[in-house]
């Protein structure tokens, strides 16, 4: 009894310790609400008294998945809204006293936590989600483009639903607008759902869209020909893959098809035309911001 007291005695007599892992600015923003409540972060400084705990966002959601794992192996999961919750959570894990009575250090004894089955794929959809990209794309009439896209959506359930904004230019490199001097603008609008999936620190979202698509054909010198226009329907099948920087920022690139057959545009002078492609491949990179 007494070889237990004083065992219990020399753990008390040092500060409790945390070590927090994750994102630098939470990680960072739980040990310093950890370092004003007494809490420190040198093992070194209480050996056999440490708990380690681990942080990351859960994107869109607002909310972070907690890791705590005391000095005898025990493991709690848990999901915390803010980093205040978070380490309060990782300051009572420190600082139980029924640890040191059930375990005093002079015989504790090394507990091993079973290893967790993985966890399915968590759906990470959230209020809403934001992204911008550049995007090259390449025509089946030989075609290659350049442009930019913008896509919103909002959870409905498991999926995002929302709407995709983007302009194209095929400055006449390749295919037929090289043989007729001509440049080709095109505007897309669609409809899209997105299915999104969070795999660790990587995210996928299958994605498809429905829309309008304008293309604007012009000449690039004196040939006598007019401008023109055409429109169409426009289909569009993309798979996804960012890598969640924070709660809020994602980065990452996305390949995809777009099918459709509108108008051809009409070279007036000639009398000829100039089909548009019935299906454009694009391979994106961009980032994503969730509010």
């Amino acid at each position: 009894m007494t070889a237990m007291l004083i065992a219990t005695a020399d753990v008390n007599a040092c500060a409790p310790v945390a070590i927090v892992q994750g994102p630098p600015d939470v990680a960072g923003a739980i040990s310093e609400i950890l370092r004003h409540h007494g809490v420190g972060s040198d093992p070194a400084s209480c050996p056999g008294q440490v708990v380690y705990a681990s942080v990351s966002p859960l994107p869109t959601s607002g909310d972070y998945s907690l890791r705590i794992t005391d000095p005898f192996g025990r493991v709690s999961n848990r999901r915390v809204r803010d980093a205040e919750i978070a380490a309060t959570l990782i300051e009572t894990w420190s600082t139980r006293e029924d640890a040191v009575l059930l375990h005093p250090r002079s015989a504790a004894l090394d507990i091993e936590s079973p290893t967790p089955a993985a966890a399915p794929p968590e759906a990470t959809t959230g209020p809403a989600q934001i992204g911008v990209s550049a995007e090259g794309s390449r025509g089946s009439d030989g075609s290659i483009w350049y442009g930019l896209a913008a896509t919103g959506c909002a959870s409905a359930g498991p999926v995002c639903l929302g709407a995709r904004a983007r302009v194209a230019r095929d400055e006449g490199w390749t295919g037929p607008a090289q043989d007729f001097d001509q440049v080709r603008l095109d505007a897309d609008l669609l409809a899209i759902a997105a299915l999104p999936r969070r795999f660790g620190q990587l995210e996928l979202r299958p994605l498809v869209g429905v829309g309008l698509g304008l293309t604007r054909t012009s000449p690039q010198s004196d040939v006598g020909t007019n401008a023109t226009s055409s429109y169409g329907l426009r289909f569009e099948a993309a798979l996804a893959a960012g890598y969640v920087l924070s709660r809020s920022w994602t980065v990452g690139g996305e390949v995809g098809l777009t099918v459709g057959r509108p108008s051809s545009s009409v070279m007036q002078a000639f009398d000829l035309s100039i089909p548009n492609p019935t299906a454009i491949f694009r391979v994106a990179f961009g980032c994503a911001y969730a509010p």
